[in-house]
């Protein structure tokens, strides 16, 4: 049995929360600096994977929670110089197969060609590559606990050492915990284990219909940062928050989870739905993505700098 190092933790925690103080824009100015993706029920956005990024701009994989025929279910965004964005929908192999309600999606990491996988909210995992503006399934498969009554809105892939971990989440609502699962991924025969799960619930936001993960991504160090958020109806009003929930680390064979001691949020949206995140490399640190019904969804990346991210997520 693994036994966690609570000084090492008390320090990680303390840089966190110096980090958060230092780096992070406050709720009035979270609520400010968002760019229109496009307006009206059928383009929010569910979920956001990295898709390239050269100098100014940042192409992002965008997935849609749609349901029926003739919707759009992945797209690109491209963000240029952090000003301006364009919306490029993706076409889907298979018209009459098509995933219903995407929830999430994450590329599969270093040492494979590019490509992604999206998971709906009962449980089903899509594979794909792109290539222009087409999309090529390789594999459809499920989660381990798919078939339970779950509603799932969270799924990230993470590299530790030479194997694949694969976090997931189911959201929880109200009074019921979100619970977040791990386990090892092999992308060669896509074999998929459940290794340990653990519940969460948030302290805000506070409205009715709140859903206490709305997405779940993992850092280089295994640090998991998730959203919450609150859906009344099509029409608002919606909160949103980002917390640390905790950090993954290996133990031997298998890997456990820390919960974050108090779930405090780093970042709070008034006025949006966030369904989606991602680490988008050296230069913007964290994108957020919405769903915001009716008024369709904007991209927000709070500001960070090279440096901060180097001793952040241990990067070079």
């Amino acid at each position: 049995m693994c036994h966690f190092n609570s000084n090492r933790w008390f320090l990680f925690v303390l840089i966190l929360f110096l980090w958060i103080i230092l780096c992070c824009t406050n709720d009035a100015d979270a609520d400010k600096k968002w760019l229109v993706v496009k307006k009206g029920k059928g383009f929010g956005i569910s979920g956001i994977a990295l898709f390239d990024q050269n100098g100014g701009k940042i192409g992002l994989l965008a997935v849609h929670d749609n349901k029926m025929p003739g919707q759009v279910r992945a797209a690109i965004v491209t963000i240029v110089n952090e000003t301006s964005l364009e919306y490029t929908p993706l076409e889907w192999p298979d018209s009459s197969r098509l995933p219903v309600d995407f929830e999430s999606v994450t590329a599969l990491p270093d040492g494979h060609e590019l490509s992604f996988m999206a998971l709906t909210s009962k449980g089903e995992i899509y594979h794909f590559k792109i290539t222009g503006l087409s999309i090529s399934v390789l594999k459809q498969f499920s989660l381990p606990n798919s078939g339970r009554k779950q509603n799932f809105e969270g799924f990230s892939i993470h590299r530790v050492e030479n194997r694949y971990l694969a976090v997931w989440a189911h959201r929880g609502k109200n009074n019921k915990p979100a619970v977040i699962y791990w386990g090892w991924f092999t992308p060669l025969n896509y074999n998929l284990s459940v290794l340990g799960s653990a519940e969460l619930k948030v302290p805000w936001p506070t409205q009715p219909d709140v859903r206490h993960i709305s997405d779940i991504k993992i850092t280089p160090q295994g640090v998991a940062i998730i959203t919450a958020a609150s859906d009344p109806g099509d029409t608002g009003p919606f909160q949103s928050a980002a917390y640390f929930a905790g950090r993954f680390y290996p133990c031997g064979n298998t890997v456990e989870f820390k919960p974050a001691d108090r779930m405090i949020p780093f970042l709070s949206f008034k006025h949006h739905k966030v369904e989606a995140l991602e680490l988008a490399g050296d230069a913007n640190g964290i994108v957020f993505a919405t769903d915001d019904e009716n008024f369709g969804s904007s991209i927000t990346f709070p500001k960070t700098t090279n440096e901060t991210l180097g001793k952040r997520w241990g990067r070079p």
